[in-house]
């Protein structure tokens, strides 16, 4: 580790690409600072604090840190590909068991997305100790890391602690998780792309938090006949507050004959308040790709169990098949080295499941039934079922309604 560092630390500077240093100025990162149209500025920290990013964001880190991440070992017999788990295999380790001494797999997996999700890019060093052999994944907050595309097209990773450059750290020794982006070599701040709808959201949520900090709009005008004085209003208007307004104790309110009390009903323009909060939900979610529904929006409408079935299917393709995707890539570039011999899955299998009836019809035909031969053993069966393999139960099954006896499958003639 220190050994590490202290390279770290005294590695020289490469030339960079002076236009895409211009552009990272220019393009990159957290640089803009001002208020959107709404009068908010809108950061990374404060965006968090508005409920439908948050749930947006910690939908897709949750969801994609709950995949098993599979190392396979891949060879190729008789011109056809066959993979084999590689539980041996140091990324398999890194990225299931102890990528560092204080995270687990899935917090590590769970907060490089998080910073990708929210700021483009995901970062963590490698660590490397005997033979080169890489022991820990150390993550580095986005917004302390900047890539720059050499000449020769490889990246480095400037490493600044404010205006303090720290380090440049290679290619070889970076796992980056990118986001989508303008450039190859990385990731767009969709915080930044959607500033104006968060801001919009969180001035909506400010108005009607000091809506109801004061009190909220009257519940009720108090009329009286004669003209009182300034003293009497403002008493009265204490006595009342106290008594029937936020934090009162509530009760029958006695009125005299002199007053007349009219309630005040919800209006229009209150209604609206409350859908332009709820369209906000949607235009967060269509700038992060996350389904309402999934942000606790919408969920009482026209939902059933079929339908919440295939949307969470439909969730799993389209929110968090991109993730996969960005995961895959990233681990097959940058701990697999793109070897031939190792590739990289995330697997969806287990959130991609129906009923106990929808698996049983399925298993039962990959296990042969229907009279078509299966395409699954009795372990591979257990093994989506978390159960341990079992003796003799690495055959495919022939068809349970063939007869042996016969190459066509029915019965011989008699």
């Amino acid at each position: 580790m220190n050994k590490f560092f202290a390279r770290l630390l005294g590695r020289k500077a490469a030339t960079t690409n002076t236009y895409q240093s211009y552009m990272l100025s220019q393009l990159g990162y957290d640089w803009w600072k001002g208020p959107t149209r709404s009068g908010v500025e809108v950061t990374t920290q404060s965006a968090l604090y508005v409920p439908t990013v948050l749930a947006a964001t910690r939908v897709i880190c949750e969801g994609t840190a709950q995949l098993p991440r599979l190392i396979k070992k891949i060879e190729i017999k008789n011109g056809r590909k066959h993979s084999t788990p590689a539980y041996d295999h140091p990324a398999w380790h890194l990225l299931n068991k102890k990528p560092n001494t204080w995270m687990s797999a899935y917090e590590f997996i769970e907060t490089l997305t998080l910073h990708a999700v929210l700021n483009g890019n995901g970062y963590a060093v490698k660590v490397r100790g005997l033979g080169d052999r890489v022991e820990e994944l150390i993550p580095i907050s986005s917004d302390m890391c900047f890539p720059e595309q050499l000449p020769d097209y490889t990246v480095q990773y400037r490493v600044a602690d404010g205006k303090r450059i720290i380090g440049i750290i290679p290619q070889e020794d970076m796992l980056h998780l990118r986001g989508p982006g303008w450039f190859s070599f990385f990731g767009m701040n969709i915080i930044k792309k959607a500033a104006e709808a968060i801001g919009l959201s969180q001035t909506l949520q400010d108005q009607q938090s000091v809506l109801s900090g004061n009190g909220g709009r009257p519940s009720g005008i108090l009329a009286n006949k004669n003209k009182l004085s300034p003293e009497a209003v403002s008493q009265l208007r204490e006595a009342w507050v106290e008594r029937f307004g936020q934090g009162g104790t509530g009760g029958v309110a006695i009125l005299d004959g002199e007053f007349d009390y009219k309630p005040l009903t919800m209006t229009g323009i209150d209604q609206q308040h409350l859908e332009s909060r709820e369209h906000q939900i949607a235009e967060v979610g269509r700038a992060m790709r996350v389904f309402p529904q999934m942000m606790m929006s919408g969920v009482d409408k026209n939902n059933s169990y079929g339908s919440a079935e295939q949307f969470f299917i439909a969730h799993v393709k389209h929110s968090l098949g991109p993730w996969k995707s960005r995961w895959e890539g990233a681990i097959n570039r940058d701990l697999l080295d793109n070897s031939p011999d190792y590739e990289s899955e995330l697997d969806t299998t287990w959130l991609e499941m129906g009923t106990m009836n929808d698996r049983a019809n399925y298993f039962a035909k990959a296990l042969g039934s229907g009279g078509t031969r299966g395409w699954f053993t009795q372990n591979d069966v257990r093994a989506r079922e978390g159960l341990n393999p079992e003796d003799g139960g690495d055959e495919l099954p022939m068809p349970t309604n063939t007869s042996l006896h016969s190459p066509t499958g029915g019965n011989e003639p008699q």
